[in-house]
C-alpha cells in the first residue's frame, strides 16, 4: 500500500504494531534526571508513579534541563555512536520517502517508518516552543509566570513570561517558519542550533555556555522578587519585554561569533590572535574506524600500505615518500619459499630454461632490429 502517495510494499496482515518506546524512553530519563533516589535500571521496567527531586533542587531549573535532554552519558547517548555521525550531532530527523531523492540508495515510507526506528530526545530539532509553567500559591504577592523558550530546549534559552502582562514579548509574538526574522526568538535559536549541529560535540559547548548565561540573566530579573511583587501588569510586561530582546540580541551575537570560530572543520580557540592558529578537529577515532579510513590488508590503497611509509620530515605535513624495501624484501622472501617448497626442481630447472629463452629473443630483437633501422636508415 502506498502512504502519502509513497510507493511501499504493503505490510503483512498478520504484522504486529511496533511497540511505542518513546513514553518509557522519556520517563526513563524524567526519572533519571530528577534525580531519584535509586538510579533507574537501563532496560525498560515498571516505573514508580514519581520520585523525589533531590533537596535543594530549582523545580524550574530541573524540569528545563530535562526537556534539553539527549540521554547524554547513559547507554541511549544520542551524541554517540554512527547515528550521531562524525560530530555527535543528537537529531534524528523524521522517516519518509527518499527513492527520489537518493536514487538507487533511498527507503520507501513503509521501510523508513516500520522497519527500523531511532532512539527519539526529548529535546528534538522540529520543536517549536516549550514551557515550564510556576503557579504561585498567591499571585497576589508572587506573580505566576512561565519559562518560554522557542526553537529545540537544547539549543534555546528560556524567558520569562507572566500571565497577568497584557502582552507577549514581541520576539515571542513574531515570526513565520518560512522566512528568517531577525526579530524572532525561534530563528535566533535555530541559526545558531542548526550551524553548530555540524560539529556538535566541540561548538554546542560554546552554545550551552552562553545559554545558561542568557538564562541566568532571566532568573536574576525574576529573583527580585522584592521588585515583582509591587509591579502592575504592564511593568511586568515589561520586564519580559526586557528578558525577550536580550535573549534574541545575544543569540545573534552568538551566531556571528560561533560562525567564524568553529566552521570548516576547525576551531578558532582566540578569535583576536595576530596570526591564524586553528584547532584542526579531523573526527572521532569510532567514526574513522567505521569509515573505513585505517588502512589494513584489506581496504586502503594496498601498494601504499605495503610497499610505502608515512614520512613526516617534510615541512609541508606528512607524504608518501620512502620506499618500503622492508615489505619488499618480506614479498621476495616469501616468494623464494613458495618457489622452493612448491615447485619441483626438474620443473623450476625447465621454468628457468623457457625464462632464458624468452629473455635472449627479446634482447636479440632490442639489439638485432634497432642496428637494421640504423643500416636501413644510412
Amino acid at each position: 500500500a502506498a502512504t502519502d502517495g509513497a510507493a511501499g510494499p504493503a505490510p503483512p496482515s498478520d504484522a504486529a504494531a511496533p511497540l511505542p518506546m518513546l513514553p518509557a524512553d522519556e520517563l526513563w530519563t524524567r526519572f533519571g534526571l530528577a534525580p531519584p533516589d535509586s538510579p533507574m535500571p537501563d532496560e525498560f521496567a515498571q516505573y514508580p508513579f514519581s520520585v523525589a527531586v533531590a533537596p535543594g533542587a530549582a523545580p524550574a531549573a530541573t524540569v528545563r534541563r530535562m526537556l534539553r535532554d539527549h540521554y547524554e552519558g547513559t547507554a541511549y547517548d544520542m551524541t554517540q555512536g554512527p547515528a550521531s555521525g562524525p560530530y555527535g550531532d543528537p537529531s534524528r530527523f523524521d522517516p519518509g520517502d527518499t527513492l527520489d531523492i537518493y536514487p538507487g540508495d533511498g527507503v520507501s515510507q513503509y521501510d523508513a517508518t516500520s522497519a527500523g526506528a531511532f532512539e527519539r530526545a526529548t529535546s528534538i530539532f522540529r520543536c517549536s516552543y516549550s514551557f515550564v509553567a510556576q503557579p504561585r500559591a498567591d499571585p497576589a504577592a508572587d506573580p505566576a509566570m512561565a519559562w518560554v523558550a522557542q526553537y529545540a530546549p537544547h539549543a534555546a534559552s528560556y524567558t520569562p513570561v507572566f500571565p497577568a502582562a497584557p502582552d507577549v514579548p514581541n520576539a515571542l509574538s513574531t515570526g513565520s517558519l518560512h522566512e528568517v526574522d531577525t526579530t524572532s526568538q525561534y530563528w535566533a535559536h535555530a541559526v545558531v542550533g542548526n550551524w553548530a549541529a555540524r560539529f556538535y560535540l566541540v561548538a554546542h559547548p560554546i552554545v550551552a555556555a552562553e545559554r545558561d548565561a542568557v538564562e541566568a540573566a532571566a532568573v536574576a530579573d525574576v529573583a527580585r522578587s522584592s521588585t515583582l511583587r509591587g509591579l502592575n501588569a504592564s511593568a511586568l510586561g515589561a520586564v519580559a519585554e526586557r528578558a525577550a530582546q536580550r535573549d534574541v540580541d545575544r543569540w545573534w551575537a552568538l551566531f556571528w561569533r560561533l560562525a567564524a570560530q568553529v566552521k570548516d572543520g576547525q576551531r578558532l580557540d582566540d578569535l583576536h590572535a595576530e596570526k591564524l592558529a586553528p584547532t584542526h578537529l579531523f573526527y572521532r577515532k569510532s567514526w574513522l574506524e567505521r569509515a573505513g579510513f585505517f588502512f589494513s590488508d584489506n581496504s586502503g590503497l594496498w601498494w601504499m600500505t605495503r610497499y610505502m611509509r608515512l614520512d613526516s620530515s617534510s615541512n609541508r605535513g606528512f607524504s608518501w615518500r620512502i620506499f618500503r624495501a622492508d615489505a619488499l624484501r618480506a614479498d621476495w622472501h616469501a616468494f623464494r619459499d613458495a618457489w622452493r617448497d612448491d615447485v619441483s626442481p626438474p620443473l623450476q630447472l625447465a621454468l628457468a630454461f623457457v625464462a632464458g629463452i624468452l629473455c635472449s629473443a627479446c634482447f636479440s630483437s632490442c639489439c638485432c632490429g634497432g642496428s637494421a633501422r640504423r643500416r636501413g636508415h644510412h
